[in-house]
């Protein structure tokens, strides 16, 4: 872009070649701003990895409530269930998915929950939390571990 303005600005004045760089960083904004996001989005992510990886016990079980999947694979902690609970599409509790992602839950339940608070799940499912205590909280990301009797 620095090149084409570079190239350019031979044929326009001043204020036009600070208008053409002005529009020029108003449409890279996005582009920019998604970069900065992502990198503290794995931030985040590291320091609930890094936090599982120091604290994680031998037969523990993990579940993500959001779209973090890959953190199974980073800390090499199994899920309590088959059923992935990422996206709305399992949020209804008419749902099949989301009755089989229960039932799974209640016979195995995992000693870790990951939840993602940006993602809006239905009330119902907020309800597994109640026997979890919050450990560690990172940007939009919690961390849950089980509340042991």
């Amino acid at each position: 872009i620095v090149c084409i303005v570079i190239v350019i600005s031979s044929q326009f004045n001043k204020y036009q070649i600070f208008l053409l760089f002005m529009i020029s960083c108003f449409f890279c904004k996005p582009i920019f701003l998604s970069i900065l996001e992502k990198k503290t989005e794995r931030k985040a992510e590291n320091k609930i990895v890094e936090y599982l990886n120091n604290h994680k016990k031998g037969n523990e079980k993990l579940c993500i409530l959001g779209n973090q999947s890959k953190i199974y694979w980073l800390t090499n902690i199994p899920c309590n269930s088959p059923y992935f609970f990422t996206y709305p599409i399992l949020q209804s509790s008419k749902s099949i998915l989301y009755n089989r992602f229960i039932n799974d839950f209640e016979k195995q339940k995992p000693t870790w929950i990951v939840y993602e608070k940006y993602n809006y799940f239905e009330k119902s499912i907020l309800k597994i939390l109640d026997n979890y205590q919050l450990v560690f909280s990172e940007k939009n990301t919690d961390l849950y571990h089980i509340v042991t009797n």
